[in-house]
């Protein structure tokens, strides 16, 4: 079985199982991007309105951005990344 590397897992899954000598391709939504105005008050909506859970949220220095993830309460499937509007092209899409 082939499995993508940890970079490849936070943006999405892909499996590989070979059956028969056939090569099957399992695909699956991991992460869900919503552009959002602020990181935390975007969480404090999510985690303390929807009681979502708060996943991951890891400081990139290289970007200035935050790596922010919520899951609904129980999920074990698709995430949403919280991705804050960095440029004002991107603000008419906060929320969409």
């Amino acid at each position: 079985m082939w499995q993508a590397s940890p970079r490849s897992r936070r943006l999405g899954r892909l499996q590989s199982q070979h059956r028969n000598g056939n090569s099957i391709m399992k695909q699956s939504i991991v992460h869900i991007a919503l552009v959002v105005k602020d990181y935390d008050e975007a969480i404090a909506f999510y985690t303390k309105k929807l009681h979502f859970t708060l996943v991951e949220d890891t400081y990139q220095p290289e970007q200035d951005k935050r790596w922010v993830v919520v899951a609904p309460p129980g999920s074990t499937g698709t995430t949403l990344l919280l991705a804050r509007a960095s440029k004002p092209e991107q603000a008419p899409f906060v929320g969409n």
